[in-house]
């Protein structure tokens, strides 16, 4: 009876380390994850070997004061790159470049007197999260020996991430400010399905990704991005037509008579 006795109470000291071990071990959901795959926003433009003899002024994108979630990380690489790419497409499609300013505010007269338009972009992209789902996701944790138990609230997201919006191109007269013409590309939507195998703190999706380590999550929103971009410079590249961006010069020339602004 002892030798039975002292088996039980081997067995049952066993089995609590190794609940003991498990709880000092365990302490955050595991969920395999790929890198998180930094985002190309590369757009290369075709050279047209055309003077057209216009100055433009290129300030630095924007967003739009409406547009949600601007300060999102997701943003920061894709405001920046893209004004690099405008001001190489400009060029390439032969219009003499000032800039790019931070702000209209920053160039000198002679800056404007020299250009009769000012391009700044303007950036409005959407996310459509009310199809995206949250489950709770309990995770109990054992804390040793004549300890209570813990436990922590995870959440999945599932379903599609709607993707949507659009990019303007905003020409004004830099003395001004006047708009001359807002040219809008619109961006088709676009989904991505995100995948019930992710675990977080928060059942804000949004918050999610601006903290989220994982590839499984980030890189498809990321490559929807990449799309978006490569789109709309495609787009933006064929207004720039000489022809149409003359006219917005002769617009200009005419809102400086008005306004006593006469370039020398």
């Amino acid at each position: 009876m002892n030798k039975i006795k002292h088996l039980m109470s081997f067995v049952l000291l066993s089995l609590f380390c190794l609940l003991f071990y498990a709880s000092k071990t365990q302490k955050h959901l595991v969920v395999a994850h790929e890198d998180i795959k930094k985002p190309n926003y590369d757009y290369v433009p075709v050279e047209t070997n055309i003077k057209t003899g216009i100055a433009i002024a290129l300030v630095n994108p924007i967003f739009a004061r409406d547009m949600k979630y601007s300060n999102n990380r997701l943003f920061a690489d894709f405001s920046k790159h893209m004004a690099t790419d405008y001001e190489e497409m400009l060029t390439k499609r032969g219009y003499t470049l000032r800039g790019p300013f931070q702000s209209v505010d920053d160039m000198v007269y002679n800056d404007k007197v020299a250009c009769p338009l000012f391009l700044q972009p303007e950036i409005e992209i959407n996310f459509d999260c009310s199809q995206i789902f949250v489950k709770p996701y309990n995770q109990t944790y054992f804390n040793g020996i004549d300890k209570p138990s813990t436990q922590e609230t995870f959440y999945l997201f599932s379903g599609t991430l709607m993707i949507d919006g659009h990019i303007n191109m905003v020409f004004s007269e830099p003395f001004t400010k006047e708009k001359i013409k807002v040219l809008s590309i619109s961006i088709p939507q676009k989904s991505v399905l995100i995948h019930d195998v992710h675990a977080y703190k928060t059942n804000d999706f949004i918050a999610t990704i601006s903290i989220s380590e994982e590839g499984e999550l980030m890189n498809p929103i990321y490559a929807a991005l990449e799309d978006i971009y490569q789109s709309s410079f495609k787009t933006a590249y064929n207004h720039l037509d000489p022809h149409e961006i003359n006219d917005y010069a002769g617009d200009s020339k005419r809102i400086r008579e008005k306004s006593n602004f006469m370039s020398k």
